[in-house]
């Protein structure tokens, strides 16, 4: 921990049947070099040892809800919201993991902005095999007045990545307990068009691949709860976007969910999306390439080709 006490910070780590990973989230935020901090691990209805292994820490600084029913991950990340006392809440799934120095960075960076409410950083996707699959969140500005822009269009902020200030959520509001995945999107644009938002462009989150996430389990139908979201959102911001403006946000994310979901193997409804977005003009050339080099016979050549060079 740090010589000279800053700001309480209240870790909120939703957690359904995750007592295979939770020591190791839980590890990764005490590792920290900051202090004071507060953790709220909200145990949504897990019918696993979730809740046995949180107490086993036998740590005053964790404090663990227990919920008798299961809402899902807004309403447990809610449910730590309204239990935190800190100046700054900061997010952390229950199969992920922090690295050292994370907060104290984080914490420098949003108390030199007062009008920022939220700061990011950069993060690593480990695969189950425990290597590092790819680099995110760290093409963006570090400090920023209309991220909210690029956040209608594309996803730049993981939730683990987040750290924000407590009273942002007056104005922003609670997350969404209607959406499944997507909540964070969600709050993050909210979030971003309330003020400023800062990014720390360092890689210190690690991102596990994690066979039942949500994310995995409803790839097929994401495109049910993005793209409302962001229609939403567009609609609320449209006195401060040019009609214009509001047209290429929506292709580009049209063009994004395209490839997310091509990506995660839902081939059809990725070649649906990017179709959509290359009939309003958006990169159609580079999404015909990519349908190309990332389908399931190129990627088999691919594979093929790194097994040769690396005999």
């Amino acid at each position: 921990m740090s010589n000279s006490p800053g700001p309480l910070v209240s870790v909120i780590i939703p957690a359904y049947n995750a007592e295979k990973t939770i020591r190791r989230a839980l590890e990764s935020v005490r590792l920290q070099n900051y202090a004071p901090i507060e953790i709220i691990v909200v145990n949504d209805a897990s019918h696993d040892s979730t809740a046995a292994v949180v107490e086993s820490f036998g740590d005053p600084t964790i404090a663990l809800i227990n919920r008798l029913v299961n809402g899902g991950v807004s309403a447990a990340m809610n449910a730590g919201l309204r239990r935190a006392r800190g100046e700054y809440v900061a997010f952390l799934d229950a199969d992920d993991e922090w690295l050292p120095g994370k907060l104290h960075k984080q914490v420098a960076l949003i108390s030199a902005y007062p009008q920022m409410t939220f700061v990011s950083c950069g993060g690593r996707f480990i695969s189950s095999s425990g290597d590092v699959r790819e680099e995110f969140g760290m093409k963006i500005p570090a400090v920023s007045s209309d991220l909210w822009r690029k956040l209608l269009a594309d996803t730049y902020v993981a939730k683990p990545c987040v750290l924000a200030r407590r009273t942002a959520f007056e104005q922003a509001g609670e997350f969404d307990e209607k959406l499944p995945v997507a909540e964070d999107q969600d709050m993050w644009i909210r979030l971003a068009s309330e003020g400023e938002v800062g990014v720390v462009l360092e890689p210190l989150v690690h991102v596990h691949d994690t066979p039942n996430s949500l994310t995995k389990t409803h790839a097929l139908r994401i495109a049910e709860w993005v793209m409302p979201v962001v229609e939403r959102n567009l609609e609320r911001l449209k006195s401060r976007l040019g009609e214009k403006d509001a047209k290429r946000i929506l292709r580009e994310r049209q063009g994004t969910l395209g490839r997310n979901l091509y990506g995660f193997g839902a081939y059809g409804a990725g070649i649906r999306w990017l179709w959509r977005a290359s009939l309003l003009g958006h990169r159609p050339i580079e999404n015909l390439w990519y349908v190309i080099t990332a389908s399931p016979p190129m990627k088999a050549v691919k594979a093929t080709l790194r097994r040769i060079q690396g005999a």
